[in-house]
């Protein structure tokens, strides 16, 4: 639910715009496009390849792996076999957690707990603690390589684990990579009211990365996603005819002048000084989403210079707090910004 819910065109240009769009690629990185698809028909090697160019760029690393692994996703067998043939490789062990992470997530599905059936609950739990024997193999493989890590918080997460253990990994990320992207956004979930902490501690944590974060590092987008975290508990703790009702003023009424003018300095501490970054298509995606939600289309311009910068490149992450269709949602928003663009 949320901005879109009632605003959605039907039909015409978005439906186009739909058709367009490169979904769940949010990136700039070429090569991971031509591995991903060498990947999806069973060329594993090209992916293990490409992983190892980034032994040494933990940002691009975990970003490319999250991709192959999404790309993998009922292969897992295969990774293992390339594991057993080659042990000493930390690139075929990390690869292959994250894709027994991404086939737990394939096997439980996204939706709400309560439509999820036992048995996927049990496929699920089980491939996710299998998950965590390649993630600390690679991490033991490669000392100082932050994307284990990484991934070893989403792992903990999804398995309920104490938060005392949470926290203990959180510390290996930040020792090794401490303005990490990713990392950063999963121990922001992690704080988050509906997991384990309080809208206080995910705020001050995401306060905190904006402000340790070197200039013209899209890590300062954190604090965008907080605010669209809390938007969506706060959402949630109406009741369902408010909500359906409601919704887009609720979503405009939340972005207010100081949560934007808490937004744009953020913003100003990234792109002022910006480069290209692995994660910089995802940071474009929050901040564009925040400001058109701005009061009266005050911030369309500045909506527009981010979501001009994603090339269609579609990501569930801001969309989803805004809409049931957030593929739908986010087409509209480029017809409404008179976007366009080529592939």
């Amino acid at each position: 639910m949320g901005l879109f819910r009632r605003a959605l065109p039907a039909g015409g240009e978005v439906d186009e715009v739909v058709g367009r769009l490169l979904v769940d690629r949010p990136w700039e990185d070429l090569d991971l496009d031509d591995a991903v698809e060498l990947v999806v028909k069973g060329r594993l090697t090209a992916g293990l390849h490409l992983l190892t160019q980034t032994r040494h760029d933990h940002e691009t690393r975990v970003l490319r792996v999250g991709a192959l692994a999404e790309a993998a996703v009922g292969r897992s067998a295969q990774l293992a076999s390339l594991c057993a043939d080659d042990p000493g490789d930390p690139d075929g062990w990390l690869w292959l957690g994250c894709t027994m992470l991404a086939e737990a997530w394939a096997a439980r599905g996204r939706g709400y707990t309560a439509t999820v059936s036992d048995d996927d609950y049990e496929v699920f739990y089980a491939a996710l603690e299998a998950s965590r024997h390649p993630l600390l193999e690679a991490a033991s493989l490669a000392p100082s390589d932050a994307a284990p890590w990484v991934l070893l918080q989403a792992q903990a997460k999804a398995m309920g684990l104490d938060r005392t253990e949470l926290d203990a990994i959180w510390s290996e990320v930040e020792r090794r990579c401490p303005s990490h992207f990713e990392g950063a956004r999963e121990r922001l979930q992690a704080m988050c009211k509906k997991w384990y902490g309080s809208h206080k501690e995910m705020f001050h944590f995401a306060r905190e990365v904006v402000a340790r974060a070197p200039r013209g590092h899209p890590a300062t987008a954190m604090i965008v996603l907080a605010h669209f975290e809390c938007l969506e508990y706060d959402l949630s703790e109406l009741p369902e005819e408010v909500r359906a009702d409601r919704t887009p003023a609720l979503v405009r009424s939340y972005f207010t002048e100081e949560v934007l003018a808490e937004i744009r300095e953020a913003d100003e501490k990234w792109s002022m000084w910006a480069s290209a970054h692995p994660y910089g298509v995802s940071a474009h995606h929050l901040f564009g989403a925040a400001y058109l939600c701005g009061p009266g289309g005050a911030y369309s311009d500045r909506a527009r210079v981010h979501l001009s910068k994603v090339g269609g490149r579609w990501q569930a992450s801001p969309w989803e707090f805004l809409s049931e269709d957030p593929e739908r949602a986010f087409a509209a928003a480029l017809v409404q910004l008179g976007l366009e663009w080529g592939h």
